[in-house]
């Protein structure tokens, strides 16, 4: 798969990589190498180009829904209605629905990524007996950005998709908050698919997508460990994007059933994706 931008300038050439739950992927690169644009590309923002995207969909599904992948950008959507709202999006409750445990759900998740406080600091503008989850205002205006970041990973966590795709959205929280994100999301089963620069983030990832990479295909693909930093492209010498360890293949779809994220279609020696691949549940992206 080529990363494009709308005006035709290719940032990479034939990325090919398989993220299943076992191997999160980070994404590192300098800015403007096409970071942003991967996460454009991964949402269905901007098209697809000279290979294939393949990701998980429920059962008698075409296309994935919220509970397969859901993506997190820095900036979230605060939609208009109530603080709930916020929470639950794209889906939406209203008060007369809301369960007491319902409520008592969505209020370990606020505790769980530290703004538990929003719904008590609502609670003294509504009238008696109204509670502050129904308080509504223009949120992007009102809560700062590491509160609308910890709300867009509260929202990942009520939906719980197999595939969380982040995009910097926790850069505006300290790093020990960010690692305990991260390790939720892990208990959580949710695989992430991180755009970050921060090197303590390997400890929950398997793999290293280097985007603007010093070589004709402008990426380089590594397995990294929990006590590795995101590696230099120019020192690794186990360059998948290379071939030295495995070849990009042509282009490889899964089933919309499988639940492997295909991107390009990562490839065994034979230039296809393998059987463990298309069984274990992941995102394909293919060359």
């Amino acid at each position: 798969m080529d990363i494009v931008t709308p005006t035709g300038s290719c940032l990479a050439k034939s990325v090919s990589v398989a993220v299943t739950p076992s191997t999160p992927l980070m994404v590192t690169g300098a800015n403007a190498v096409g970071k942003t644009s991967f996460f454009r590309v991964l949402g269905g923002l901007w098209p697809v180009h000279g290979g294939s995207l393949t990701v998980p969909a429920a059962p008698g599904e075409s296309t994935p829904g919220i509970g397969e992948i859901f993506l997190v950008p820095q900036r979230i959507y605060m939609c208009i209605g109530t603080l709930a709202d916020q929470l639950t999006y794209p889906k939406r409750f209203p008060k007369e629905e809301r369960t007491v445990e319902q409520e008592a759900e969505m209020m370990e998740l606020l505790e769980l990524v530290g703004i538990g406080y929003l719904v008590e600091r609502w609670q003294k503008d509504m009238a008696e007996g109204e509670s502050g989850w129904d308080y509504e205002t223009k949120w992007e205006d009102v809560l700062s950005l590491g509160e609308q970041q910890r709300t867009g990973m509260a929202r990942l966590f009520y939906h719980k998709p197999k595939f969380g795709v982040l995009d910097e959205c926790t850069s505006a929280v300290s790093v020990d908050v960010e690692e305990k994100l991260y390790r939720t999301a892990a208990e959580m089963g949710i695989a992430c698919i991180s755009i970050s620069q921060r090197l303590a983030l390997t400890e929950f990832h398997a793999q290293e997508l280097h985007l603007g990479a010093p070589n004709e295909k402008g990426w380089t693909l590594a397995n990294i460990s929990p006590v590795e930093a995101p590696s230099d492209p120019e020192d690794n010498d186990n360059d998948m994007a290379g071939g030295s360890d495995a070849s990009p293949g042509s282009p490889s779809m899964l089933s919309p059933a499988s639940s492997t994220v295909d991107l390009g279609g990562a490839a065994d020696e034979t230039g296809s994706v393998t059987d463990e691949d298309s069984e274990s549940g992941g995102v394909l992206v293919g060359g």
